[in-house]
């Protein structure tokens, strides 16, 4: 009889975690357009930023937030909008493109979300002007608000420029996590029950 209750248990919890799976749902909230920061040709990830775009220049087009595109020194707020409703965030990160920052060792940047710190950008001193896609893990907790989240990029005497801002938040629907958790207690319950015995 334990052997066919050990069975029953060890089925539902795969055959749940595979429910789970199936019904995962990816959120992406994209801010910008990916278009190389707007200079007109595609720019990858580790190339030089001047070698295509003008410092201080605004390459901004009427539908691009009012954070990409353009050259400029200072921080920068903006906020990721998302509907978590009947859902149970596991993992979140968010995904930056930037050109010029923090290309000197005197020059620092933190990024912040919803008031906490996620993040410091590591130095780029070996190129100047260098572009680079950053990214940073957002704990769950900082999801709370089923709106959306702000992001602050704190940011000290540097000038850059952001092609685009991308959060990824993978989640379940309430059902299944709760599901999940009481069939781990389940089997908790259970395996101390055979130990007692």
């Amino acid at each position: 009889m334990k052997k066919l209750v050990s069975i029953f248990i060890f089925s539902a919890i795969i055959f749940s975690l595979t429910q789970s799976a199936q019904s995962a749902v990816t959120i992406v909230d994209l801010q910008g357009d990916k278009d190389g920061f707007g200079v007109g040709v595609p720019i990858a990830n580790g190339l030089h930023y001047t070698d295509y775009g003008v410092y201080w220049s605004d390459y901004r087009e009427p539908e691009d937030p009012s954070f990409t595109d353009y050259w400029y020194e200072g921080d920068k707020s903006w906020t990721h909008s998302y509907d978590l409703a009947g859902l149970v965030p596991l993992s979140a990160a968010l995904e930056i493109y930037v050109a010029g920052i923090v290309d000197r060792p005197e020059w620092t940047a933190d990024v912040f979300v919803n008031g906490v710190s996620v993040g410091t950008i590591p130095p780029e001193t070996s190129y100047y002007d260098l572009t680079r896609i950053l990214t940073f893990d957002i704990p769950v907790g900082l999801l709370a608000n089923p709106d959306g989240i702000i992001i602050d990029l704190n940011n000290d005497l540097d000038g850059y420029i952001i092609d685009y801002s991308q959060l990824t938040i993978q989640a379940i629907p309430a059902p299944g996590a709760l599901a999940l958790c009481g069939i781990g207690t389940s089997l908790l319950g259970w395996l101390r029950k055979k130990k007692t015995l």
